[in-house]
């Protein structure tokens, strides 16, 4: 149920994984490999809300 609601293509839920994707950047300290993880969970939250990612975020 809990996922239902965040896997929904609203409004809210595109504004919030699109927030996430350009405020998104590595940390320092971070391995590489956890910030490639990172990247690879909003692609899926994108994708999943039916926004994947395009050119036009890139």
């Amino acid at each position: 149920m809990l996922e239902e609601q965040f896997n929904r293509n609203t409004l809210k839920n595109r504004l919030i994984v699109t927030k996430k994707l350009h405020n998104f950047k590595m940390e320092s300290g971070t391995r590489f490999a956890v910030h490639v993880d990172q990247f690879k969970e909003i692609v899926l939250q994108m994708e999943t809300i039916g926004e994947p990612l395009d050119e036009f975020f890139l």
